[in-house]
């Protein structure tokens, strides 16, 4: 090493004072430059809206030397911050975001600390950049870009109230802040967590009354979290101050139309765009509140408009796509989709949908084609289900599985979803053995899915397999004590099939208590009771089933427990309304056949009663 380097070197470490430097190119492609972090722009911040336009950023002063007094670092620190730098020079990221970030954590340097987070970031370890970056705040609170920073990292880690904070104090430093990505983020929070926020910001508010892009957050907030009367009120004064300013009209057409006032939202926008005609945000906001309405006819010639300006607007094709959809207009849905590809626009979505359109014509070579483009999106999972159905329908049994085990190694991530296509197929088609094997190797794999285990119990019960019908569903409860459905289903079978009927009591209880509405939680209720021969409760359980759930199962329970009781004219009447319901039913013919002589003579005696 040249002795020049290391003196350059030993300057840019002592106290890290000064600028940054950029991380030199290195022996890795990463090793490139470290650039400032944003989180990714939001997409339709309100419902149908486009993104926030762009805000201009504050201009943060670069920290001076002075702002960061030159530290006396001790041997031993100053040997790890060479090798961190040494580490960024041979192009070793991630081993010089963990040093500094190390040393930063020691040492309380501000420099360190901007230089582990800056690193962090470009390493997109937000881990530790949130380490870092909180380091640097506490040591320079007075650096606005280093505020900033922290806010990112917060709201990426869903401290929204601690965000606010360093927002806060970057407006009191600057005079401006950034809110796009304290909204955005705000999407996900509670209402009594966003509740906090909006009075983070109120406070903010009082500081600058002015700053009109608080209201706006304030607004938004409140239309997120209900408040629609208070968002209203905000929405109203900005558009006092700024009739044009197309944001706040966005989100005020959004409100009224939650505030089921659309006629209103409606006559609104259709003023503002006389005096805006041109404004293609207000146009597609104009079409999309019109599709939104039903109002088909008119959102077309909108997104004709939208165009006549722009032929490759993908979001406009799809629209146009599904109102020709909806016309049943096949043809002309399929020129729009055919467009959204030639376009490069949306092509998985207008993929899947060509698909269909196939698969409906009995052209199942094109819908396979269709289905294979829709590649690894939302599209991937509905795409690999509808391919495989098609598949299944022409006997192609092999072929489809061999097709999903391909898909499941090179598409891990989606291996469930995969896995129960495939059991899909095997059970419709009765390979029970097959479906058992295939959903025991899946669960080998991945122990502990809820889904695999669910779909196992259930082959399990039907192959007679009751002790691994047993074992998945506690393994269930095991894992979600408060599974309902799993509750309801082990139960359920315990009460029908053993004379563990206590046990079975305690099971429905629980799915009962999580959902005490659901029919067929109540019939296994009643099914229980008459299994532990409290037969007037029995009663009152299946009675209540049967009027929310007209089903030939809990007709078959009610009679059965009628005609043990006495009441054999009205288990009769049960049985023959729920005949009309299902006449083909299995559950009504055993229990006929177990009360009454045979078939035959159950039907007509049951006519006679």
């Amino acid at each position: 090493m040249k002795p020049l380097f290391v003196m350059v070197l030993l300057s840019m470490l002592i106290g890290c004072a000064g600028q940054v430097p950029d991380i030199p190119p290195g022996n890795k492609a990463e090793a490139t430059v470290v650039a400032d972090e944003a989180i990714a722009d939001p997409v339709d911040v309100a419902d149908g809206v486009e993104a926030i336009e762009a805000e201009k950023r504050p201009q943060y002063r670069r920290p001076r030397p002075e702002d960061y007094p030159a530290t006396a670092f001790d041997p031993d620190t100053l040997h790890e911050l060479l090798a961190a730098e040494l580490a960024v020079y041979r192009g070793e990221l991630r081993y010089a975001a963990e040093a500094y970030t190390r040393i930063a954590e020691r040492t309380r340097d501000a420099g360190v600390a901007e230089r582990a987070t800056r690193l962090a970031q470009y390493l997109r370890r937000h881990d530790l950049a949130l380490s870092a970056v909180l380091v640097w705040v506490e040591e320079a609170p007075e650096d606005a870009g280093a505020h900033q920073l922290a806010a990112g990292q917060l709201l990426r880690a869903g401290e929204l109230e601690a965000a606010t904070g360093h927002l806060a104090k970057v407006k009191s430093l600057t005079g401006e802040v950034i809110l796009r990505d304290l909204m955005y983020r705000s999407v996900i929070l509670t209402r009594e967590r966003r509740g906090t926020v909006i009075a983070l910001l109120h406070r903010m508010h009082e500081a600058d009354p002015s700053d009109r892009g608080i209201v706006y957050a304030m607004a938004y907030l409140h239309e997120q979290n209900g408040h629609l009367a208070e968002a209203l009120d905000l929405l109203d004064q900005l558009l006092a101050a700024k009739p044009d300013d197309v944001n706040v009209i966005i989100l005020k057409t959004n409100v009224l139309v939650a505030l089921q006032r659309s006629d209103q939202a409606m006559a609104e926008l259709e003023l503002i765009l006389l005096g805006m005609p041109e404004n293609s945000r207000l146009i597609r906001l104009y079409a999309d509140t019109l599709f939104s309405q039903k109002r088909y006819d008119e959102a077309r010639l909108q997104y004709e408009k939208i165009l006549a300006s722009r032929p490759s607007d993908g979001d406009a094709l799809m629209r146009m796509a599904r109102i020709a959809l909806i016309a049943e207009d096949r043809q002309q849905a399929r020129s729009y989709f055919q467009q959204m590809i030639r376009w490069n626009r949306r092509t998985a979505t207008a993929h899947f949908y060509l698909g269909m359109l196939a698969e409906e014509e009995g052209d199942f070579p094109a819908a396979l084609r269709h289905y294979r483009n829709t590649g690894n999106g939302v599209e991937y999972v509905p795409a690999q289900f509808r391919l495989t159905a098609i598949l299944s329908r022409q006997g192609l049994i092999d072929e489809g599985r061999r097709h999903l085990r391909t898909q499941r190694e090179n598409q891990p991530r989606h291996f469930v979803e995969l896995v129960k296509i495939e059991a899909q197929m095997l059970r419709e088609h009765g390979y029970e053995e097959a479906l058992f094997t295939l959903m025991s190797d899946a669960i080998t794999k991945v122990p502990d899915n809820i889904d695999l285990l669910l779909f196992r119990a259930q082959v399990g019960e039907r192959t007679g397999r009751f002790e691994v019908f047993e074992q998945d569903l506690y393994r269930i409860l095991d894992l979600e004590p408060d599974n309902a459905l799993a509750l309801n289903m082990l139960g359920y079978t315990l009460t029908d099939q053993t004379d563990r009927h206590e046990e079975a009591l305690g099971l429905i209880r629980r799915a009962l208590a999580l959902k005490p509405d659901e029919a067929a939680y109540i019939d296994s209720m009643g099914w229980v009771q008459y299994r532990l021969k409290n037969f007037d409760e029995a009663i009152v359980h299946l009675r209540r089933a049967l009027s929310m759930l007209p089903n030939d199962e809990v007709a078959a329970h009610l009679g059965e427990v009628l005609w043990v009781t006495g009441e054999k004219a009205e288990a009769a009447a049960v049985w023959q309304q729920a005949l009309e319901w299902k006449p083909d039913s299995s559950a009504l013919k055993q229990v006929m056949e177990r009360f009454i002589n045979g078939p035959d003579q159950a039907n007509s005696s049951i006519q006679t009663n």
